[in-house]
């Protein structure tokens, strides 16, 4: 029963005696999903996040630098290289919770990239080095495990 004495039914995902990995990543999950159900954006912590920053090329021309750019920052780092329009690339990194994604095309060349961000930041533009520092400073005191899939969106196993 909620404050307006209606009957609300709590989030429930996983219920588990033991299991203290699977009890704080519920946790999580309920945490975020309160905060969706009151419009905001779902978020995982950025150290915990599968994918933490994305490279969407706009064109094919591009993908071999993103994927040179990726190897350069300290992160999980991948490249959508599909044949999809950039929107709904974009549209799908939103739907997987990637907290940094950034659209690299001719203005990007020049080393400065307007990333779109799952968290609050004040970095409108930002550059390499930057983008490195703010994910250093977001990893600090955490573990950092590689990607577990191969970098190369398009290379991925996909479930239909």
């Amino acid at each position: 029963i909620d404050e307006n004495n209606e009957k609300k039914y709590p989030y429930l995902l996983h219920a588990s005696i033991s299991g203290g990995v699977e009890r704080n990543i519920c946790a999580i999950l309920e945490k975020e999903a309160i905060k969706m159900e009151r419009g905001h954006k779902g978020n995982f912590p950025f150290w915990l996040a599968p994918t933490q920053v994305r490279f969407i090329p706009v064109k094919e021309e591009f993908v071999k630098e993103c994927i040179s750019l990726a190897k350069k920052i300290n992160a999980r780092v991948d490249v959508d290289d599909r044949d999809m329009s950039v929107s709904k690339r974009i549209r799908e990194a939103e739907k997987e919770w990637v907290p940094i994604i950034i659209v690299y095309g001719e203005e990007e060349r020049k080393g400065i990239f307007k990333p779109r961000y799952r968290f609050e930041c004040q970095e409108k533009e930002i550059t390499l080095e930057k983008l490195n520092e703010m994910v250093e400073e977001k990893m600090k005191n955490f573990p950092l495990r590689g990607l577990s899939l191969p970098m190369l969106i398009s290379q991925r196993p996909r479930f239909k």
